[in-house]
């Protein structure tokens, strides 16, 4: 069940008690329940098999993120799928043990971002940064680190 729905669909159907789901790739969170339907022995060297059903269960989905290094120096950009047209994404730079806030940006109408990274000083260092977009009923929050380096 999609999140946000009520109701149940059918997803995939088996004749044997065993499945596989590996084909099932949800595009959002989504809340799944395997049900079986049982089987009455045909013979008498057949077993019978109960109906059942699992307890309800969660396949949670990140958004898809893809980073690219923009021409400038220690610029990043990117493109956040599926459609996160203006909407907010935190960007944050580590000092010392922890990340503080560095800039929160908004996505463009086509869901891309573009933010220049502060340099990490004197050569020979280096500098984190991570972003981070939240989650919502349909997605989990993504979050990711860069690193920046000088020689």
């Amino acid at each position: 069940m999609p999140a946000g729905s009520t109701t149940r669909a059918p997803v995939a159907t088996g004749t044997s008690p065993y499945s596989s789901f590996y084909d099932v790739k949800p595009t959002m969170n989504t809340s799944y329940k395997v049900v079986y339907s049982g089987y009455t022995a045909t013979s008498t060297y057949d077993d019978n098999y109960v109906a059942s059903e699992s307890a309800p269960f969660t396949v949670a989905v990140v958004r898809d993120v893809k980073i690219d290094n923009a021409k400038a120096r220690m610029t990043i950009k990117g493109k956040v799928k599926p459609d996160y047209k203006n909407q907010k994404v935190k960007i944050k730079v580590k000092k010392g043990k922890r990340y503080v806030k560095f800039k929160t940006i908004k996505t463009t109408s086509k869901s891309t971002f573009q933010v220049r990274l502060p340099a990490p000083g004197a050569a020979p260092r280096s500098s984190s940064s991570r972003s981070r977009s939240p989650g919502n009923a349909q997605f989990v929050t993504y979050s990711d680190v860069w690193y920046t380096y000088t020689y």
